[in-house]
């Protein structure tokens, strides 16, 4: 947390609300209500507190990434440390200085890894033959994979190393004002059961001999930054629009069997009244936390739109890295929802953190050398094992346009 970019924000903010009050103020004598704004007046008011609106929500995005970074480098830390506190398990050698080494060079050498260090990436065999690869390795693939894929930034995510069996709520009890010595209402609570097992995901990274033998580029960044961002896509996709066939179920495909769909109220178009309505048609338990999932040909039409008092509706981000603002709520873009086509899903709103995602611990590596040899490259066969479901379909709405 930038603790600097928010005591900015928060004495800008403060500066404001002075001048607002100053305003205010004049609107009264003797303690009582004098006259009102007149028009210059209140569009100079509605101008700062519009100002006030914009510098809360960077200020709580700004609080929320911190907290989410520092959450995120503590699980990243416990699970090193757990890892080196074992090392003669698979997750405690990857973690070793030792492994890192024999990994490095088992991928700049154009053939089978040299012998000092082959004996050390024998103990870390996945189950489908290829080196899990080393903690710090993995870390970059999937640093990658947040920052391509906008479900790892908004959604639950978890590692385990076998299947998950995720408990849901079911139905409510009944409370009721109850008179005195009368009876209590009863009802029997239920719990559902989401079973979350593992698809692989997966693709080859080719490099050409020239590349390995050049000391001067970092293979292992090289095929991080490949394999992640690709991966990144290809999970996106899925997450959102998959339908559990050799991949995982995307929120999409869980809504259309049993959610709530909102209708755009003109054909091929999408207006704020429009937002409005998918925004309070969520209930309100799920919009605290909510955010907006829209298609990329929808921003151009939101971000022109204005409030009655010439404000834009669309607030941009002032940090790197966080998301821009809609009607209060984040705002994200994906290239997976549909385009602005009669009938088609192209807006989305709701607390994706009922999306949940559960990652098979460890990437995993095989290296390729005769397949490509031709063509004087060398290939890298990478893969992970992952699997996403919405728990909880109420607490995602999406819009379609009208047809």
């Amino acid at each position: 947390m930038d603790a600097t970019k928010i005591n900015e924000m928060l004495n800008e903010r403060k500066n404001i609300v002075a001048q607002q009050r100053e305003m205010n103020d004049k609107l009264y004598k003797d303690g009582k209500v004098e006259r009102d704004f007149n028009a210059e007046e209140k569009a100079k008011y509605d101008a700062m507190q519009a100002d006030v609106d914009r510098l809360t929500a960077a200020v709580n995005r700004e609080k929320t990434l911190g907290a989410a970074e520092t959450q995120f480098k503590t699980d990243q830390d416990l699970g090193v440390r757990a890892a080196l506190a074992n090392p003669l398990s698979p997750e405690g050698l990857r973690a070793t200085p030792e492994y890192k080494r024999a990994f490095l060079a088992m991928l700049r050498n154009g053939g089978e890894p040299p012998s000092e260090f082959r004996a050390t990436l024998q103990k870390a065999v996945s189950t489908q033959g290829g080196y899990l690869v080393p903690i710090e390795f993995e870390t970059k693939i999937v640093t990658k994979m947040y920052n391509s894929n906008i479900m790892r930034q908004v959604a639950t995510v978890t590692r385990t190393t076998s299947q998950v069996d995720i408990p849901i709520e079911g139905n409510l009890p009944t409370f009721g004002w109850i008179a005195e010595l009368g009876t209590y209402g009863a009802s029997d609570l239920s719990v559902g059961q989401q079973i979350l097992s593992a698809y692989k995901l997966g693709g080859v990274c080719t490099v050409s001999e020239e590349l390995l033998e050049d000391a001067f580029i970092d293979v292992g960044d090289y095929i991080s930054d490949r394999s992640g961002l690709s991966a990144g896509f290809a999970e996106e996709a899925a997450f959102i629009g998959g339908d559990g066939n050799g991949k995982p179920t995307g929120w999409l495909t869980t809504i259309a069997a049993s959610g709530v769909n909102q209708t755009s109220a003109v054909s091929g178009k999408v207006t704020s009244v429009d937002m409005f309505t998918l925004k309070y048609g969520l209930p309100r338990a799920y919009r605290k936390n909510a955010s907006f999932v829209v298609a990329d040909t929808l921003i151009s039409s939101l971000a022109q739109e204005k409030s009655t008092t010439g404000q834009y509706l669309w607030m941009p981000s002032l940090t790197a890295n966080t998301p821009d603002v809609y009607l209060g709520k984040p705002i994200y873009t994906t290239d997976f929802l549909a385009t602005l086509e009669p009938s088609s899903i192209s807006a989305a709103f709701g607390d994706f953190s009922y999306y949940q995602i559960v990652d098979r611990v460890g990437w995993s590596m095989q290296k390729l050398v005769e397949l490509y040899a031709l063509n004087g490259q060398v290939g890298y066969r990478m893969w992970e094992r992952t699997d996403g479901k919405l728990l909880l379909p109420v607490a995602i709405q999406t819009l379609t346009t009208h047809a």
